[in-house]
């Protein structure tokens, strides 16, 4: 089966194209008190339409939203960095293979050959 590599530009993610990106300041406070911002905006919520499970989203849905977009901003520098890292051993070992494949087929072609070779002399010697 062959491998489909899908390429993507860093600007793919929905952090950069929402207009509304907050400051590195209020990002980093957002994501410094995870676990609180995820209580505020029901992350952990399964139903979010029941005011009763999350009475606090009302006042803080802007927030949320900031909130949501750091997280995503922060995956998307994760991803990035995962990429750049790995891009130079992900060529490594693409030209590994093909260099392996090659050999396979040279010594295919090699034992091929000798044993064509090896019939037709005996098959012309022999008459």
């Amino acid at each position: 089966m062959p491998v489909i590599e899908v390429a993507y530009n860093p600007n793919d993610f929905y952090y950069a194209t929402s207009g509304m990106l907050p400051s590195q300041q209020i990002c980093s406070s957002f994501l410094m008190n995870r676990k609180e911002w995820d209580d505020k905006c029901c992350v952990n919520t399964n139903d979010k339409t029941n005011t009763n499970a999350c009475p606090e989203w009302t006042d803080a849905s802007d927030n949320c939203y900031r909130y949501e977009l750091c997280k995503n901003k922060q995956n998307a520098d994760l991803a990035n960095n995962l990429e750049n890292n790995n891009a130079g051993a992900l060529e490594r070992h693409n030209n590994f293979q093909k260099q392996y494949q090659n050999d396979v087929l040279k010594a295919i072609n090699i034992s091929a050959s000798i044993v064509l070779i090896t019939y037709l002399s005996v098959y012309f010697f022999k008459t």
